[in-house]
């Protein structure tokens, strides 16, 4: 699964995303994730760097949200542009959002692309 669908899909829809034995798993929250329209607004722009830009914004929604996207965790990278480079096409992007995904899936996709919690102490 490349990245850049998989920061994006995570905000497709409210998701309650939860840290459980260590690992990210959708059960009852009461901060789901919240979508953001200008992500995708951002991949139907036309722009050349349009993915590249909508990562970055859905990294930095995400982010608002407690859940670091790779790549954020270091204080020095966080809130900063993820300079993803992608081959897939904006809009191929974009219509990939349009096909329902499994919690299951989901789950699997923030394993993938959230950064593990960090383990206290």
């Amino acid at each position: 699964m490349p990245f850049e669908f998989g920061v994006a899909r995570l905000l497709v829809e409210p998701l309650p995303l939860v840290i459980n034995d260590g690992i990210w798993e959708i059960r009852k929250s009461t901060e789901p994730t919240v979508p953001d329209p200008s992500v995708f607004h951002e991949l139907a722009s036309g722009r050349s760097d349009a993915v590249s830009r909508a990562v970055t914004l859905a990294a930095r929604r995400l982010k608002s949200g407690g859940r670091l996207v790779n790549g954020y965790r270091s204080r020095l990278r966080a809130g900063k542009e993820l300079a993803v480079s992608s081959n897939i096409k904006p809009e191929r992007l974009l219509a990939a959002m349009l096909f329902p995904v499994s919690n299951f899936d989901l789950e699997l996709i923030a394993r993938s692309v959230l950064s593990p919690p960090e383990i206290k102490e």
